[in-house]
Formats: C-alpha cells, sequence, structure tokens
C-alpha cells in the first residue's frame, strides 16, 4: 500500500495512515480528552506504538518503498493502474482505478483488539450551511447555482480554473 508522508493527513484525505494508527488510540494533528484534560494527540505514548507500527510495515515492505518520493499523482497513477492493493480513502473519495471493470471492495478497517469498535476522528457531518429565506420564491434557483459552480470546477483543467480564481481575486480583491 501506498500512503502520504504525512501520519495523518487529516478528515477526508487519501492514502492516509489515520485509519490504521487509530485502531491503536493515536490521534496526530487531533487534541484528544484525556481524564479531565486536552492532550495534544501527536505527542502521545500511543503515537510511539503507532509509528512502530508503521516502521515494520515499511521495513516488510507493506508499505510502498517510495513513500517519501512519490507525488500524489504518482500514488493515484499506482492506484489506477491496480499496483497498490489497500487504498486509505472515506468513502467519497473518487476512484482513480483505469480498469473500470476492477472489484473494489469497501471494508471497514481491522480493530486493535476482538470485540473493540473502529475509531476514527472525523470532521462534524455539517460543517457549512446554506439557509434560504423561507417564501423565498425559487429556492431551487440556489441549488442550480451551486450545481454550474460545481461543474465548472469539476470539469474544467486546473490551468483554466487557476486563472478563473485569479479573475475573480482581483475583482473582489481577495
Amino acid at each position: 500500500m501506498t500512503i502520504q508522508q504525512e501520519i495523518d493527513a487529516g478528515y477526508g484525505a487519501q492514502f492516509t495512515a489515520g485509519p490504521i494508527i487509530n485502531q491503536l488510540n493515536a490521534y496526530p494533528r487531533q487534541w484528544v480528552k484525556d481524564g479531565d484534560q486536552a492532550v495534544y494527540g501527536s505527542i502521545q505514548p500511543e503515537m510511539k506504538d503507532s509509528l512502530k507500527l508503521l516502521s515494520n510495515w515499511y521495513k516488510e515492505g507493506i508499505i510502498d518503498p517510495e513513500i517519501a518520493t512519490r507525488t500524489f499523482d504518482q500514488k493515484r497513477s499506482l492506484l489506477g493502474e491496480g499496483q497498490t492493493g489497500i487504498y486509505l480513502a472515506p468513502d467519497f473519495a473518487p476512484s482513480h482505478a483505469k480498469d473500470l471493470q476492477a472489484n473494489w471492495v469497501a471494508v471497514q478497517g481491522q480493530v486493535a483488539k476482538e470485540g473493540a469498535k473502529f475509531q476514527t476522528h472525523a470532521a462534524p457531518a455539517a460543517s457549512k450551511y446554506l439557509v434560504i429565506r423561507k417564501g423565498y420564491e425559487h429556492p431551487e434557483a440556489v441549488i442550480r447555482g451551486l450545481n454550474v459552480n460545481l461543474d465548472y470546477f469539476s470539469n474544467n483543467p486546473d490551468e483554466k480554473v487557476k486563472e478563473y480564481l485569479a479573475e475573480i481575486s482581483k475583482k473582489n480583491r481577495l
């Protein structure tokens, strides 16, 4: 498997080791409760166990030996070519498989102890809201506008999107 260079790249990240190390109660870059205190997860003893596990997997060849030098696009390419056996990503992550007949199987991660529950850190289910005034004559127009925006950013090459954002930035002085 290939993973990002960061131990845990955060909620929604692809190729992150987070789902693995969370099972060892390690939560890097997160504040976690320890008794009646909040402690920083990156420096807790559980991180040491997680780093040992990842180190062993690297030595055993389970983790890509070129983890430190591969770009995100190269990792996606490995996945697309079917050269990685485990793809760690959230359920909403895109598929990069070139083989449309590939048999992908979604599985819940392994837990550290029998009978334990799968653990993970996650962002709130909703972090932003769109509110439309009651009685607004055409509330569907707002959703159509959002869809046009999403389609534009999803279906255009990065360079075109960058030009668009630069133009908007100039107009709005962002």
